[in-house]
């Protein structure tokens, strides 16, 4: 992997540097644009003031890039994201963490902060407790509700009472439904 900075604040450059020393700086964005196009393997680390400063669309091409922005504004964030940044965070990010989203874009993965998480899912993000995906894993292979019940150690009615409060927490009206927005929502495997 190769890594180029476009960054205002010239730390995060030297810092990255001495992560990485052969990370390449750039001063203007439209020389780090067209290295990044060069080469699928490259990631970019951009910090700027506000997303309107990304003036290239980088959605067409297949572009790593980590946008560092001066707040945690969720608007910012998601007008980074729409350009196509492939990770976001704020100016004072640690070390580890800004790693991991330049691991991350280098492995092709979009990383986003929570709170964007809940605004694009239409609310709170659903957080199952380990007994709750079991039981909508086991609903979602099929399997009835009396082995459910047998395989969770409580009865069926109980199940029927604990899975109504489960479905009513996650905003589902079914079962069915349940297991769908339990499987986008990556809480579950298929």
């Amino acid at each position: 992997m190769q890594l180029g900075v476009f960054a205002k604040v010239a730390a995060l450059a030297r810092g990255l540097g001495r992560l990485d020393p052969s990370v390449r700086s750039f001063d203007r964005f439209a020389e780090l644009v067209r290295w990044l196009e060069e080469d699928a393997d490259r990631v970019a680390v951009v910090a700027v003031d506000s997303p309107t400063e990304l003036v290239v669309d980088l959605r067409a091409g297949r572009s790593h890039l980590v946008v560092l922005l001066p707040t945690d504004d969720e608007d910012a964030q998601l007008a980074a994201m729409r350009s196509g940044a492939s990770g976001v965070a704020t100016w004072n990010v640690d070390g580890p963490a800004l790693w991991s989203l330049i691991e991350a874009a280098a492995a092709d993965r979009t990383v986003i902060p929570s709170t964007m998480a809940r605004r694009l899912t239409g609310g709170d993000a659903v957080e199952l407790t380990p007994w709750e995906a079991g039981a909508l894993r086991r609903l979602g292979s099929g399997e009835a509700i009396a082995e459910s019940a047998k395989a969770l150690q409580v009865d069926e009615g109980e199940l029927y009472r604990r899975l109504a409060t489960l479905y009513r927490k996650m905003g589902a009206r079914s079962r069915l439904e349940a297991v769908l927005i339990a499987e986008r929502l990556g809480l579950i495997d298929r």
